[in-house]
């Protein structure tokens, strides 16, 4: 049977202690089945055994294939993210290498008409 103590009181008790309790029991009953125990019992609690393993193997996989998918949707907002983040730094760099090009040609174009001026009157 179950015992109750205070820490059971605020966590009620899930498949896997439900499963680990019928485990010891069985454990218990084998012993008494040697010594004259009841055979009917032994086999109802190998039968609920079986039962609640199954299930939370069930679960157990469930659990994991949700959290399987709740990562690679994580992962593909990451690598989204990454990639506009990418993009945009990219376009920046463009636009800011593009202004420093107009800028020097303005410059230069300046520096080569003096030159120009100067050849001109030398000549």
């Amino acid at each position: 049977m179950y015992t109750y103590n205070a820490t059971c009181a605020q966590y009620p008790p899930t498949l896997c202690d439900w499963v680990k309790n019928i485990r010891v029991k069985k454990i218990q009953m084998k012993r008494k089945f040697r010594a004259g125990g009841n055979l009917r019992v032994c086999a109802i609690l190998s039968t609920a055994l079986l039962s609640a393993e199954n299930e939370l193997r069930l679960k157990q996989q469930e659990r994991f294939n949700r959290w399987l998918e709740f990562q690679t949707k994580n992962q593909m907002k990451t690598v989204n993210k990454v990639d506009d983040d990418y993009v945009k730094t990219m376009a920046k760099n463009s636009k800011e290498r593009e202004d420093i090009e107009n800028m020097w040609k303005c410059e230069l174009s300046g520096l080569d008409e003096f030159m120009k001026k100067m050849s001109s009157n030398n000549n």
